[in-house]
């Protein structure tokens, strides 16, 4: 049994935070978008972490981790998929519905991240249009499709078992190379675009010793220990410093960059804080910095999925009624940060202890209730009305000769 990372859950945090923020303010936090990539990071770990200690990746072990990866991620999900489109109906106008019932239907189907080469389908367009309140689930795709995908490629390395680093460095440089192959769409949505980024996650985790330096048996005032062993202690209690201010390096390295002011180049920010937050992973079993494990980074972390779900409805209705007038994205922001508070504590930690005979209804009945939403009509020619151009030739010349002088006569 692996003990829980607590400064894993503290990154968690501190990614959903730069890219929350840079989505209610890009201008000054224009590099925010990167938290992504640390999720991706982490992603990669966990996965490594639950598939490399699986005895056997047969079909029924394989059955199981489909299963809690589903019950993990789509509860809330489409829960989240509901609320956003009773809000689409209830509170923005209907030139709003066409983009986001057709978003909301690939959104449902874990595709949002697949799209054809069009610029106005750029991630960076949507986010300045501010319509789509789907946008933001193009990670949350290529999450789910890395899910797929993972179990396959832990597969092929058991053929490989003596050359497991090899394997994924070697699946690593692939995707890295597809990632500056391809277009700038495919590059930025594509799964397989990302599986390095996945990738860097497992290595750090193949890199994770069992046992952390610093561990030893010697203890202070006991009459047994050898001279060398003291010398040995005392050169290890010597180097928690060392590891302290390395730690703290790494972490102002991988994490704090998102937050800086200034624009830097996306490839480069994103290779940056990719490597160093896979660093940051392993530099963690040595040495754990406070800024990773205070009790606001964490609980922020147990939050980053429903405040990730929920915050980009919220920022599209703000900015759509009321985005000039002062703190209305302050306020947007700290309405999100409630709302993921709620749903984390009423649904979340709720449904995850559910068995699976209660799981798979809710499931069901949120999907369907999400497929009630897309399918329903949505203009008038679905609803039987007359559409296209006028037939002039029908209309009856008699009627041209009436005007408001003949209105006495219905009075």
């Amino acid at each position: 049994m692996h003990e829980k990372r607590l400064d894993i859950q503290g990154l968690r945090g501190w990614a959903v935070t730069s890219v929350v923020l840079f989505h209610f303010f890009p201008d000054y936090f224009p590099n925010g978008y990167i938290g992504v990539d640390m999720f991706f990071v982490i992603s990669g770990f966990l996965m490594s972490m639950i598939l490399r200690r699986t005895k056997d990746l047969n079909f029924e072990s394989l059955c199981i981790f489909y299963y809690r990866r589903t019950k993990r991620i789509m509860p809330l999900y489409y829960l989240a998929i509901n609320c956003i489109l009773v809000s689409l109906f209830l509170l923005l106008p209907t030139s709003f519905r066409e983009t986001n019932i057709q978003s909301s239907g690939r959104a449902i189907l874990l595709i949002t991240n697949i799209k054809k080469v069009d610029p106005a389908q750029s991630y960076s367009k949507m986010l300045s249009n501010a319509e789509d309140l789907f946008t933001h689930t193009w990670s949350l795709c290529v999450e789910m499709q890395w899910y797929l995908l993972v179990p396959i490629i832990f597969l092929g390395q058991r053929f490989m078992t003596r050359w497991e680093k090899t394997f994924f460095i070697s699946i690593a440089t692939c995707s890295i190379v597809y990632y500056f192959v391809v277009n700038d769409m495919s590059s930025f949505y594509s799964v397989f675009a990302r599986i390095w980024q996945f990738s860097c996650g497992i290595i750090a985790h193949i890199a994770h010793p069992g046992k952390k330096i610093g561990e030893t048996t010697c203890h202070k005032g006991s009459t047994l220990i050898e001279p060398e062993d003291c010398i040995a202690k005392k050169q290890i209690l010597a180097w928690d410093d060392v590891r302290s201010m390395t730690s703290l390096c790494i972490f102002s390295l991988a994490v704090l960059l998102p937050f800086l002011p200034i624009q830097l180049p996306a490839d480069c920010v994103r290779i940056y804080v990719t490597g160093f937050s896979a660093l940051l992973i392993v530099s963690g079993n040595y040495h754990q910095t406070f800024l990773l494990l205070n009790s606001i980074s964490i609980y922020v972390g147990n939050i980053s999925y429903a405040l990730y779900l929920f915050h980009w409805p919220v920022y599209v209705i703000v900015k759509h009624y009321s985005a000039e007038l002062p703190h209305a994205l302050l306020l947007g922001l700290l309405f999100s940060i409630t709302l993921a508070a709620a749903a984390y504590h009423f649904f979340e930690t709720y449904y995850l202890t559910w068995p699976a005979y209660v799981v798979w209804p809710v499931l069901i009945l949120l999907g369907v209730s999400c497929a009630v939403f897309v399918l329903q009509p949505q203009n008038v020619e679905e609803q039987n009305f007359p559409s296209g151009s006028v037939d002039y030739t029908k209309i009856n010349p008699l009627d041209a000769a009436w005007n408001m002088s003949g209105f006495h006569l219905f009075v």
